[in-house]
């Protein structure tokens, strides 16, 4: 992006607005790796963070995984 464009966007000139178009695309790129890891690794959570549509599928699926956790518990 040019920078007399993102001084008209943000409406500054201060150097911490030109830092950030450096900055925010390694936060993307850190977000992108963590979501790999965790699809990896946990994935039980990864599957929740986009788990129902409406709030009702989401505390139905919410309720679905404490008693599968707490059916888990009883026999360990």
């Amino acid at each position: 992006m040019e920078m007399g464009s993102l001084e008209w966007l943000t409406g500054s000139t201060a150097p911490w607005v030109l830092r950030m178009t450096a900055v925010f695309p390694g936060i993307f790129v850190l977000g992108y790796l963590f979501s790999l890891w965790l699809r990896k690794n946990r994935p039980a959570t990864y599957a929740g963070l986009a788990a129902g549509d409406t709030m009702e599928e989401v505390v139905a699926l919410r309720q679905e995984r404490v008693r599968s956790a707490q059916l888990v518990m009883q026999n360990a």
